[in-house]
Formats: structure tokens, sequence, C-alpha cells
């Protein structure tokens, strides 16, 4: 945050969201920050006369803000991304005497500026008021630009389901999309994870020491995003029309390799998923010791992180589970593995 962002930040003029405004709405907007709290509450007086006119009902209709009537008989307005801004300044105080939106208003609101459904945790977050407790600190809602260009990186993620799009991920991204555009950014990771180009093919390990650079932090960087864009484009007009399974332009080889993490860009000849090294390994040792299972102690000395590969092997179908916690932390595991009727066995895993 530089010295000149007292009452907006500057990326906040930068989310597309805003810059498709027209600019009687971003003034309305503007003026209803100029009055609001910390909590993003603003009493509609005499300064707000013509609160109903079109303007103001795109703000609402897009989900910028929220207008309701209180039980005093007042309307107020609830800006709905003032946690985003810095606490000082216009919006440094919080008034407790203007009462807040309902937590269902709330609700509705962040679902129509998300464009999906708010989770109850997003709208405790954005209006910590309307669930009976204080804003701490600004934590705000995170804009579609930045959950597009999250979710084309977690996509590529060996587990997507656990990425947390979070308050570090945030500021990594939003400084890139000052510099590019949602769209740009959202084709650069895929062209990353997916390109022949020598640069994505050095990120993904084609190197002397085989390491990855495949996180935001380096993919982001904000001193080389710009030349890296370019270098995408210059890939991807010199490829002329060959596509991608995701209808992009990212090289001859792209359109034949399985969308996933690096390590799966190719199937198995029956069709079953491949696993690693070390899932291959913890697997084998799992049915040498059959009904003794395998203790935690034994699968790290396979693999530091075998909790990933254990949860590697559920995705894969195998039913590995905690048979006996111990006070040690040295923990039984067993793989309950039927065995095939075809064989005549009798005995239960």
């Amino acid at each position: 945050m530089t010295t000149r962002d007292l009452v907006l930040r500057a990326s906040f003029w930068h989310d597309q969201s805003i810059q498709k405004m027209e600019h009687r709405e971003k003034l309305e907007l503007l003026r209803l920050y100029s009055h609001t709290d910390r909590d993003g509450i603003v009493l509609l007086d005499s300064r707000f006369l013509h609160f109903q006119d079109a303007a103001m009902e795109k703000l609402v209709d897009a989900g910028h803000i929220a207008i309701y009537l209180a039980p005093d008989g007042n309307r107020y307005a609830w800006v709905t991304r003032s946690g985003e801004q810095p606490t000082r300044g216009a919006l440094a105080c919080a008034s407790y005497a203007l009462p807040p939106p309902s937590r269902d208003l709330v609700r509705a609101t962040l679902s129509l500026l998300l464009s999906r459904r708010a989770t109850t945790a997003e709208a405790r977050r954005a209006s910590p008021r309307a669930f009976g407790s204080k804003r701490s600190k600004a934590s705000g809602i995170v804009s579609r630009d930045v959950e597009r260009v999250f979710d084309s990186w977690k996509k590529h993620q060996r587990e997507p389901s656990r990425c947390r799009l979070g308050a570090g991920a945030k500021r990594m991204i939003e400084p890139a999309l000052r510099e590019s555009d949602v769209d740009s950014l959202c084709d650069f990771i895929e062209y990353a994870y997916t390109s022949d180009d020598a640069g994505p093919r050095y990120w993904r390990g084609e190197n002397p020491s085989q390491r990855t650079y495949l996180g935001l932090d380096n993919l982001l960087r904000i001193t080389r995003i710009a030349g890296r864009i370019e270098a995408m484009r210059a890939f991807t007009a010199k490829q002329g029309d060959v596509k991608s399974e995701s209808g992009t332009t990212l090289g001859p080889l792209a359109a034949y390799r399985r969308r996933g993490p690096i390590g799966t860009v190719s199937t198995s000849p029956d069709g079953a998923e491949r696993l690693s090294a070390q899932c291959c390994e913890i697997l084998a040792l799992f049915r040498e010791r059959g009904e003794k299972g395998v203790t935690t102690s034994e699968l790290a000395k396979i693999g530091r992180r075998y909790g990933a590969r254990l949860s590697e092997l559920r995705g894969a179908g195998f039913d590995v589970y905690l048979a006996q916690r111990s006070s040690d932390g040295n923990n039984l595991y067993m793989l309950n593995e039927p065995h095939s009727t075809d064989e005549g066995s009798s005995n239960d895993s």
C-alpha cells in the first residue's frame, strides 16, 4: 500500500468489474465510500436523496452495495468491499450506532458480487457486524479476477481440493493483475503448465537440478510477468492454429498431453491411474505385511511426505486406514484390500 492509498487502495480501481462501470456508477460508489464507516455502513440521509436512481440500482444489481430498511425507520447502505480497504482515512472508524445489514442480505449481496453462492465464512469476513462481532482488521472479499487466476493455477495441482486462496496468494496475484489483464494471466498459467516452449519446460523440471518453479511466487514475479506474457504471445503466434484440449494454442504436442499435474502426462495401457515410485513401494510394503500393517516410522523411511503418498493411494482407490493411534506418534496403518473371489480365498483382509 502506498502513502496515497488513504481511502481506497489503488488496486481497487484495477478490478475489471469496476473498470466496466459507467462514470456515474463509479462516482456514486466513490461517494458512498467517502461517507461509509469502517464496516461499510452509511446512512442514506439527505445527502443521498436520489439513491433509487439508475446508477444506484446498477450497483445493487451487481452486488457492490446493498440497501436496507432498519428498525429505526431509516434506510442504510452496506458497501460490500469496504473490508478490502485500509483502516485509515475515511474508513478508519466504526460507528456502532449504525445498524448492520441482516445475514441473509449479506449472503445474497455477496452471491451477486461473486457470481456464485457465497459461503457463511465469506459473509462473516465481509460483514462481521452482521454476525455479532467486530472487525479487527481489514479482510474483505476476494475479487472475481483474483479467484479466476487462482483457480487456473489450482486445477494443475496434485490435490486441487486442498488448495485455498489465502492472503498470501492474494498478495501475489493482485500486483500481477495491475501489470496485465485476467485473461492473459490465466492463459499464461496454462502456458506454463502445458506448453512445449523452452521456458515452461524449464519450470516443469527439465533443468540440471530437476527442480520445478511452478509456484505462484515464481510464475507471477512482478519484475518478469510482462516479459513472460510477451514470450507466451510470441510462442502462441508462432504455433499457428494448433489447438490444445482446452482450446488454446500452446504448441504442437500440447493437444496430446493429458491434463493434470506434472508426472501424469500419459495414461497406463490398462487405463489405471499411474502411481509414483514411492506409492508403489508403500503399496508393496502393505501387501507384504498383510494384517500386521505398517507403522509411521516405516512409512517415513520411504518418504518424508508419506501422508501425501497415502492420500494418493486413497485417491487411486486403495482403502488405507489408520488402524491404531499411538501416543508416541508411531501410528499403525493398514490396507483393506479384498481378496479376489476367483482365487477362492475365504480369509478376511
